[in-house]
């Protein structure tokens, strides 16, 4: 089975740009970069981190697959994720790329981090 058929989730990817205010303050601001990229989302590791707290936070780590020759780069931001036609909320950063080298690249990995939009 060809690896194109397991990219069935739906996702735009956005870079950060630096721009100036009138007060010549650098503003980090997101454009889109790419949409509708073919890709797929799993879950990799879920743990529970060990607090003092009676609240015990979740960390999961994500990977994301996307085709060969994506232009994708390190700290991108993954929104608008679309999975079996469900719209998720938040986004996810890259936080690696894994290119897999072998005769013919067929995807890239990334591990990407989720967080929630606050704005």
């Amino acid at each position: 089975m060809a690896i194109d058929a397991h990219f069935n989730h739906r996702c735009e990817v956005q870079r950060a740009e630096t721009t100036q205010d009138d007060y010549n303050t650098d503003i980090l601001t997101w454009k889109t970069h790419l949409t509708d990229v073919a890709c797929r989302l799993v879950i990799k590791e879920e743990r529970v981190q060990r607090t003092d707290d009676a609240e015990r936070a979740v960390i999961t780590t994500y990977a994301l697959m996307v085709r060969a020759g994506t232009d994708i780069q390190h700290g991108d931001r993954i929104v608008n994720l679309v999975i079996d036609g469900v719209a998720t909320t938040g986004g996810y950063r890259i936080d690696q790329i894994k290119p897999r080298r072998a005769a013919s690249q067929r995807h890239i990995t990334c591990t990407v981090e989720y967080f929630h939009d606050r704005s």
